[in-house]
């Protein structure tokens, strides 16, 4: 069974000179078009983010480790790495329905 997932990653005291490495491990790994780059205090941040299915039991913990695993290969040493994973099947919402009522309360008030 695939669960769909909406995933971030951020990455943080890389090797400046490993970014595009890094960024084809990250692509190999989750459908990601790139990763953006931004400056901070810290330094550089490289994040990104993507839509895709964790398959064949796969959870969000064996991804994270995945996906730290292929970044820390590609930058050849170790590398701050943020996963942040939203199950995008079973969202939390509100329904906010607005009724005829509503609609002359309205009225009334732009009068």
């Amino acid at each position: 069974m695939s669960r769909y997932y909406g995933m971030r990653v951020k990455i943080q005291k890389f090797d400046k000179s490993k970014r595009r490495k890094i960024n084809k491990a990250c692509a190999e790994e989750w459908p990601f078009e790139g990763l953006d780059s931004y400056k901070t205090d810290d330094g550089i941040v490289l994040m990104g983010d993507a839509e895709g299915s964790l398959c064949g039991g796969e959870t969000e913990e064996d991804f994270a480790d995945r996906i730290a695993e292929a970044v820390w290969r590609a930058n050849g040493n170790y590398c701050q790495v943020n996963v942040i994973a939203t199950y995008l099947e079973d969202l939390p919402y509100e329904i906010h329905e607005r009724r005829y009522q509503d609609y002359r309360k309205w009225k009334k008030k732009a009068a």
